[in-house]
């Protein structure tokens, strides 16, 4: 049985490995996504253009820097929950609405952090495509809704 254990936590350190390349790689790229926004933003010749959106690019760059927080919650949860379960130094470290005691907590904080996620997907989509309007682009919000309506009646359920 014991054997078993250390198995996942091997596991749940290589899971945290990968996790966190991925989260430094997007990282960077907000980074570099910000940068090419700022550039196009200083770029006075293309300010009589019409069509032309800096605010997009900047959108874009959020969007990628709140998935790399999702990942972030994700990375966190899991060195949490199968890693430092024990370790009370590790715990006062990170932020008390992060500090799962189940897979549960993990499960509702990530939803959170997807729900919010997305919501800024969608404005900047929203944003960028305000031309191209039609009633299929409202499928994103009702699946927002019916997300946040599920994480409400989870936690109702857990609190309960």
């Amino acid at each position: 049985m014991i054997e078993r254990i250390f198995k996942i936590r091997y596991l749940a350190i290589l899971i945290n490995i990968f996790v966190g390349i991925n989260t430094l790689a997007l990282i960077f790229i907000g980074i570099m996504r910000t940068f090419y926004a700022i550039k196009h933003i200083a770029d006075v010749n293309k300010l009589s253009d019409h069509n032309y959106r800096p605010g997009i690019e900047i959108a874009e760059a959020i969007d990628v820097f709140l998935i790399a927080l999702v990942f972030l919650v994700f990375l966190i949860g899991i060195n949490t929950l199968f890693i430092k379960y024990n370790d009370e130094e590790y715990l006062k470290s990170i932020p008390k609405w992060m500090r799962v005691k189940d897979f549960s907590q993990l499960k509702l904080i990530l939803m959170e952090a997807i729900i919010a996620t997305a919501f800024i997907m969608f404005i900047s989509a929203f944003i960028s495509q305000l031309e191209e309007f039609n009633w299929e682009f409202l499928v994103v919000p009702i699946s927002i809704l019916l997300l946040a309506i599920s994480f409400k009646v989870l936690k109702w359920k857990e609190d309960h």
